[in-house]
């Protein structure tokens, strides 16, 4: 779970942020169309996917992990006031950037203008108001009440998958 790109989170956090991506992406051995038709291994890992692939456990923590510290990466860079916001904030747009990736997140302007002001209601009306909040369910309504209310949340729609890391 070790990730160079960790420091923008506290060790508490990051594996917080670790397990609510595990839930909400899930840990699948074989590639599968996401949503919008993207094959998908792992946890939410896309590259180079292609039709019939499986991995390991060990395989797909190591694609988690390069992810991961890319989506660090790209929150850093691309979230107006990244750093200026509370790690739980920042947690949901590193889970965002996980989610999007860097290049669909420039497409969110208004989002990006309210980020700048740090107007939280507005960043929440923006998320709301998309696509992406159509498109990834209760994922989506995590992440929008963790920025307004600046705390963790999972919607238990189903029981939290066991810790596959763990054993």
């Amino acid at each position: 779970m070790g990730t160079e790109n960790a420091a923008a989170l506290n060790k508490a956090n990051y594996t917080a942020l670790w397990n609510q991506l595990i839930y909400h992406e899930d840990l699948r051995l074989h590639s599968y169309p996401d949503t919008e038709g993207i094959w998908t291994i792992g946890v939410g890992h896309t590259k180079n996917v292609h039709p019939g692939q499986t991995c390991t456990r060990e395989q797909a923590l190591k694609w988690f992990d390069e992810d991961l510290n890319l989506a660090v990466f790209d929150a850093r860079n691309v979230v107006p006031n990244f750093l200026r916001m509370g790690e739980i904030r920042r947690a949901a747009f590193i889970n965002l950037l996980f989610n999007l990736g860097a290049t669909r997140f420039l497409g969110f302007e208004r989002l990006r203008l309210a980020l700048e002001e740090l107007n939280w209601r507005r960043v929440a009306a923006e998320m709301v108001d998309s696509k992406w909040m159509t498109q990834v369910g209760r994922r989506a309504g995590d992440l929008v009440l963790q920025v307004v209310n600046d705390s963790w949340w999972v919607t238990e729609k189903r029981l939290p998958p066991r810790p596959f890391y763990l054993g």
